[in-house]
């Protein structure tokens, strides 16, 4: 496993790392912008520079994987195999928030990236205290998906799967894993939706309000009829 970036660093990130589990950091680099979708995995390159900020992979390993695939139709070929992954995984959150059982292709999605899982978690010290860390080289495209296929088999099979949510913003594609303490999230983050969904039902309250206690300015508005 890579070791930790730090916070600053991953706040001066272009992607976003809010969903609290590796397959949701995954599914939200598939986002909207002004009602229109931008993939922020737009060449293998990106794809690269995702997994070292999501600690998937560490520097060195990032190297090998560009040194290993430097070819465009490669790099095109996995690139491809990893949006198709992703929209494996967004059709299985959108069943899980809508209550609906996951299918057969969706699992079997996943065992396939799994059976070509090419690392193996070990204890290891770090100073005085135990760490686990994966390790195994990194031969085949799919090596570099098996991490993520992990974390949605994981949560897939777990028993707080319902803690998997959308952002209650109706625009919003985000999802993320719950992990308040009284599970009452409800956003992506307060810094970008919370704050501007709060806003608009502030501004909708006092429009109710002054419209029922000033009715006469709300009907000078209206047009006259002809």
């Amino acid at each position: 496993m890579a070791k930790q970036q730090s916070d600053d660093a991953r706040g001066a990130s272009r992607f976003l790392f809010l969903g609290n589990r590796l397959w949701l950091d995954f599914l939200n680099t598939h986002i909207k912008q002004d009602g229109e979708w931008v993939d922020l995995l737009d060449r293998f390159a990106d794809l690269v520079h995702w997994l070292v900020e999501a600690r998937v992979l560490d520097d060195i390993e990032a190297q090998e994987a560009l040194r290993r695939w430097p070819n465009s139709p490669e790099q095109a070929q996995i690139l491809a195999q990893a949006r198709s992954f992703r929209a494996v995984l967004r059709a299985a959150v959108e069943n899980i928030t809508r209550a609906q059982p996951i299918t057969g292709e969706v699992v079997s999605a996943i065992n396939g990236i799994l059976r070509n899982h090419c690392r193996s978690l070990e204890l290891t010290f770090a100073g005085d205290k135990l760490t686990s860390q994966y390790v195994g080289a990194i031969t085949e495209p799919l090596h570099l998906l098996a991490p993520i296929a992990e974390s949605a088999a994981q949560a897939l099979s777990g028993d707080d799967i319902a803690l998997t949510r959308k952002c209650e913003n109706p625009t919003c594609v985000l999802h993320f894993h719950d992990t308040t303490k009284n599970h009452t999230r409800r956003w992506c983050s307060m810094e970008t939706c919370g704050n501007r969904m709060k806003a608009a039902a502030h501004y909708a309250r006092v429009r109710v309000k002054d419209e029922t206690e000033n009715p006469s300015a709300t009907a000078g508005d209206a047009k006259p009829s002809s």
